[in-house]
């Protein structure tokens, strides 16, 4: 609907008043950009943009593709602010955000008008040069290729699935942030999902384009571990500049009522593939780890003991996974139940052999 790109038209418009720039409509307009995969939603983001001013007609810049089938060299049909159809390729920006999809890597290419995982593996060799994990969810490809479009200093913040903290997957995705950006920050929050309608956790990930090797492995990375609801959070700091600002100004580990901030040198987080330890582990974790970094074994790897593997999958979950239901079953009769050899016919006798009944998801007793 458009949050995200009206969120930035007026937070550039506040700065273009405190620099005493002036804030005009079009220029606005002219510098934000937005694509979304579905027509709905891209066009209520063009509605939502075209209502900040009503005194004349506006053209946002909306394109309706999805994100894969636009590259450096597409030329992508907009209009300009006095309403002519241009074709031009996209500038470099100062800053994208956005949200990508939550879609299982099995899904990827399965929605009609999006390119196949194929497709997709050699866009990102072309652009970044090597080939991720054929298990990359589809949100890691966002981070890959949104890098083609950032000038270097330019700021890239998502909020997506946190799986590629601890996941095998998103080792690859790992080390390209730490060889592409400064990790400026990582949070996730123990009391709400940042998306309540999604199945999924996610997490903010707030990262700035730096070429400079130096500067990359020298800078602080801050994982942001909130305690309190995000509005709560705002409420207390007044707004969201004064929040960035405290945040800003720390370069050390620290705590208080709102969130826990634990800072990381990146140069550092090459030695770790396992990232959420640094967002939701105890101070005391930390401290059990310097004391017995000389006795303690890893598990897995080549330092390990042992060779740790994934399980079978079951393959349908619904099925195999079921839910308690014995004490609702006080109408359903027990010769409905699959495998009742007994010919049990009361609950009670069921719960007095230690027997519960379970639902799965094919409605099976």
């Amino acid at each position: 609907s458009g949050t995200f790109l009206v969120r930035a038209y007026e937070r550039k418009k506040q700065l273009c008043i405190e620099e005493d720039k002036g804030a005009k409509h079009e220029v606005l307009l002219n510098e934000i950009y937005g694509n979304d995969l579905s027509g709905y939603p891209a066009y209520l983001s063009m509605l939502n943009l075209a209502i900040r001013n009503t005194k004349r007609p506006s053209y946002p810049k909306i394109s309706n593709k999805d994100f894969f089938a636009i590259t450096a060299d597409s030329r992508i049909a907009l209009h300009n602010q006095e309403g002519t159809l241009e074709k031009k390729s996209l500038p470099k920006f100062d800053a994208i955000i956005g949200n990508p999809p939550y879609t299982r890597q099995e899904d990827i290419g399965t929605m009609h008008g999006t390119q196949n995982k194929n497709n997709i593996q050699a866009l990102i060799k072309s652009e970044c040069g090597f080939e991720p994990s054929q298990r990359t969810s589809i949100y890691g490809y966002f981070f890959y290729h949104a890098t083609t479009f950032l000038k270097d200093g330019g700021y890239l913040a998502y909020i997506c699935q946190n799986s590629w903290l601890d996941t095998e997957y998103g080792i690859d995705m790992q080390r390209y942030l730490l060889r592409n950006f400064e990790i400026v920050a990582i949070m996730d929050s123990e009391v709400e999902r940042f998306f309540p309608t999604a199945s999924v956790n996610t997490t903010i990930v707030i990262l700035k384009r730096q070429r400079f090797e130096e500067k990359r492995d020298g800078s602080t990375v801050k994982f942001i571990y909130l305690h309190s609801p995000l509005h709560q959070i705002l409420k207390a700091y007044k707004n969201a500049t004064n929040l960035k600002k405290a945040i800003d100004k720390i370069n050390e580990n620290a705590s208080n009522e709102y969130f826990r901030t634990n800072c990381i040198k990146q140069y550092d987080l090459y030695e770790h593939t396992k990232w959420t330890q640094f967002l939701k582990a105890p101070k005391v974790y930390f401290d059990l780890l310097k004391k017995g970094e000389k006795i303690f074994k890893d598990l897995s790897g080549k330092q390990g003991i042992a060779d740790i593997y994934y399980g079978m999958k079951s393959g349908c979950n619904e099925y195999f996974f079921g839910v308690d239901i014995t004490d609702k079953m006080d109408k359903l009769p027990l010769s409905a139940c699959v495998n009742n050899t007994e010919n049990f016919t009361k609950i009670a006798e069921l719960k007095k052999e230690g027997l519960r009944i379970f639902q799965n998801g094919l409605n099976e007793f």
